[in-house]
C-alpha cells in the first residue's frame, strides 16, 4: 500500500492510500494475475484508538453495501462523527485499525465510466405496457454498451470474486494475519465470497 494524500472529499483523521491489484485473476483462489493489467483500488485507514497496553487484536475491513458506496469515505465520516447514524464503538476503535477499501469499479477506486448523456436520460424504470419496455430495454442496452466502451477490460471483472481476491491481497499488503469483516448488505455478499476462498485466514 502506498500511503500518501487523501482526496478532498475524506474527512480528516484518516490515513489514505492507494494499491494496484490485477484486472484479472487466475480461476479457484488464486490471486496470481492474468495478464498485465492492473486497476487501483483506494483505501482509508482509521487507526485504533488503544493504549501501548492493550495492543490491537487486528485489522477490520468495512464494506457499507450498495454495492459501490464508498466505504473510504465512511470510514472517515464514522471517525469524525460526520454522520449520526454510523458510529464505530468504543470496542472497535480501540481493539481495531478500521479499513475503508472502495471495490473496483466505485467510490475513490477506478471506476467505471458509462455515457454521462445516455445515463441522464429520463426513462420510466417501472413501465406499464410494452411500448415503456422497449424504451427501457433500448435505454439499458445502450447505456450498457457505453459503459462497455468507456471502462475498457476491466468491464469484465467486477465481480464478487475478484472482489474477495482484492480484499485478500490488501490483507496481505496491510500485514494483518486473519481478515476481519463488518459487512452490511452487499459487503456480507463480499464477505462469503472471501469465506469460500481462503478459509484459512478468515478471522471474525
Amino acid at each position: 500500500v502506498k500511503w500518501g494524500a487523501c482526496p478532498k472529499e475524506v474527512l480528516p483523521g484518516v490515513d489514505c492510500g492507494t494499491i494496484d491489484v490485477p484486472i484479472a485473476y487466475h480461476k479457484g483462489n488464486s490471486t496470481a494475475a492474468d495478464g498485465d493489467k492492473t486497476v487501483r483500488l483506494v483505501l482509508t485507514r482509521l487507526n485504533h484508538t488503544g493504549k501501548a497496553d492493550k495492543p490491537k487484536q487486528g485489522t477490520l475491513f468495512f464494506n457499507p453495501g450498495g454495492p459501490g458506496v464508498s466505504a473510504a469515505f465512511l470510514v472517515s465520516a464514522a471517525g469524525t462523527g460526520f454522520i449520526s447514524q454510523l458510529e464505530f464503538s468504543k470496542d472497535l476503535r480501540e481493539n481495531y485499525d478500521i479499513i475503508g477499501l472502495d471495490p473496483r469499479g466505485a467510490g475513490f477506486s477506478t471506476q467505471v465510466q458509462c455515457d454521462p448523456n445516455i445515463f441522464n436520460e429520463r426513462v420510466a424504470t417501472f413501465v406499464e405496457d410494452e411500448a415503456g419496455y422497449k424504451e427501457l430495454l433500448s435505454y439499458s442496452r445502450r447505456l450498457g454498451e457505453s459503459c462497455t466502451k468507456l471502462t475498457g477490460p476491466l468491464i469484465n471483472h467486477l465481480d464478487s470474486i475478484h472482489a474477495a481476491k482484492d480484499h485478500e491481497l490488501v490483507r496481505r499488503a496491510l500485514g494483518s494475519p486473519k481478515f476481519n469483516l463488518l459487512g452490511l448488505s452487499y459487503g456480507t455478499l463480499i464477505g462469503a465470497q472471501y469465506l469460500n476462498l481462503f478459509p484459512e485466514t478468515v478471522g471474525r
